[in-house]
């Protein structure tokens, strides 16, 4: 006889026929949430355990968990004052991924913490995790993503660069060499810079891509890339490439001079271009040097996202770096995705200093599979918040930014059988 679940207003409580398995006491707690808006859920308080195995009490702490979040429309949030007896069913069902953890004010214990190592049950939990935790979204590409429950896409107005020169450049070429590669049949999926301490290192998502630019690109070739006008199906992102290539002759090419000296700086590498080669996997060998254009010709498995390369290149040699020539930027064509959003914030709150687009895309699953235990961590724990990503909207005058590295990664959710 399967476990029956009852609840009144103070409680739920699992039985087997007829037997008490356990209980969890729960209150409402309502916190501000967005601007002049608020926000109920549900905060377990207590958790009373009765005369059972260990299994039976899992599986009934899982079914009240799920009937919880199915009652509320989120996961209950959990406080770190538990017994130890309780936290013990939480933490296998952490573990396995079964549950997202979430607590509303108190630290995080060690035992609350998900194995997401690449070991197969570490592997299994991610995805348990992710199917727990995201919905599907699809774009207006062929290609779909994800949304953290309860989130949405925000539409915001395309911004204005005119006190962020070097990320409009960085965009701006970066968009360039993506089309670029389109049109020779090869598909980036993206194409991130890095400026760092007087070179500029370029990565996409694709080997084969990067591998394409590596053997081709010169001097000359780079400015026909750079001032070319490709068309696309759009008219809105075709009217914004017109407007890039004309920015790019006139600003790189031209008799332009940039206001600071970071600009004028990647002025001066582009028109010149000396191209050299970086492999992330060996950067001791690599004798890194102003006055470069790098090109990242590992990726691995073909696939991972250009944004973490350029993060390994960044730490490694940030030490390197006295920032003389300005400060470190990452920039793309689109904005990173919520995976990759998550280790470039961490990076920074480590205390990297450097600037990037701190607006999120869609999340995939595959970036997750290839992050560290550290940084999947953190990225569970901001999937459970639902955070909000990111879209810009498409006017005849300004064009737009996309929404975020998209790949068809298998993401897991609740219309896909893990």
């Amino acid at each position: 006889m399967p476990i029956e679940i009852t609840n009144d207003v103070f409680g739920y409580q699992a039985k087997d026929n007829g037997k008490k398995i356990l209980t969890v006491f729960f209150c409402d707690v309502t916190f501000p949430y967005r601007k002049y808006q608020e926000r109920t859920v549900c905060e377990i308080r207590d958790v009373v355990l009765y005369q059972a195995n260990i299994s039976q009490k899992t599986e009934a702490m899982h079914l009240i968990y799920k009937k919880i979040e199915e009652d509320y429309g989120e996961p209950p949030y959990i406080p770190a004052e538990l017994d130890y007896d309780a936290k013990k069913i939480l933490s296998i069902l952490f573990s396995q991924g079964l549950i997202p953890k979430i607590q509303l004010l108190e630290p995080e214990f060690e035992q609350y913490k998900h194995d997401l190592s690449s070991s197969k049950a570490g592997k299994a939990a991610k995805a348990n995790i992710v199917a727990t935790t995201t919905k599907l979204y699809v774009s207006s590409t062929p290609r779909y993503g994800a949304l953290p429950k309860k989130s949405s896409v925000i539409e915001r107005a395309p911004r204005s660069y005119n006190k962020d020169r070097t990320q409009q450049l960085l965009r701006h070429v970066a968009t360039q060499l993506f089309h670029f590669c389109k049109v020779n049949h090869y598909e980036p999926v993206e194409v991130q810079l890095l400026y760092l301490e007087g070179s500029l290192v370029i990565a996409t998502n694709s080997i084969e891509a990067t591998n394409f630019l590596s053997a081709q690109l010169t001097p000359e070739l780079l400015k026909h890339i750079l001032c070319t006008t490709y068309l696309v199906p759009d008219e809105q992102e075709s009217k914004a490439l017109s407007r890039f290539a004309r920015k790019l002759k006139a600003r790189v090419y031209g008799k332009h001079t940039f206001a600071h000296k970071r600009e004028q700086i990647i002025q001066k590498l582009l028109r010149e271009f000396k191209k050299s080669v970086i492999d992330t996997r060996n950067l001791a060998k690599i004798n890194f040097e102003p006055g470069q254009i790098y090109l990242v010709t590992n990726i691995n498995n073909g696939v991972q996202h250009a944004e973490m390369h350029l993060l390994q290149v960044l730490k490694f040699f940030e030490d390197q770096s006295g920032h003389a020539y300005g400060s470190p930027v990452i920039y793309g064509k689109k904005r990173p995705c919520f995976t990759c959003h998550i280790s470039l914030t961490q990076a920074e709150q480590e205390g990297l200093e450097f600037s990037f687009n701190n607006y999120p895309g869609l999340f995939f699953f595959g970036e997750l599979k290839r992050q560290t235990e550290t940084s999947a961590q953190e990225t569970v724990h901001t999937l459970t918040y639902y955070r909000d990503v990111y879209t810009s909207s498409s006017v005849p005058t300004n064009g737009y930014c996309t929404l975020s590295d998209s790949e068809d990664d298998g993401t897991p959710h609740a219309a896909h059988k893990i």
